[in-house]
């Protein structure tokens, strides 16, 4: 299990590119907006890799579900 932090420079490692930097405080200053006034905006987000996520973003989130990849049969009954 990948965790702790990976290539994708969200989660605040020093190694984020500065324009990645710019675009999580640019959407990080909207979900605040969001928080104090959200005019009946519903946000939903998904991700493969929430242990990637910035702590500072999942503070902003109200509630978290984790769902667990389905079973080999279940992905196969899914396709057919």
């Amino acid at each position: 299990s990948h965790r702790g932090g990976g290539g994708s420079g969200f989660a605040g490692d020093g190694s984020e590119h500065e324009g990645s930097r710019r675009m999580k405080t640019e959407i990080l200053t909207n979900m605040d907006g969001l928080n104090s006034n959200n005019g009946g905006v519903f946000l939903l987000a998904a991700t493969n890799l929430p242990w990637d996520l910035d702590t500072s973003f999942l503070r902003r989130m109200e509630k978290q579900i984790h769902v667990r990849m389905p079973s080999a049969d279940a992905r196969k009954m899914m396709i057919r």
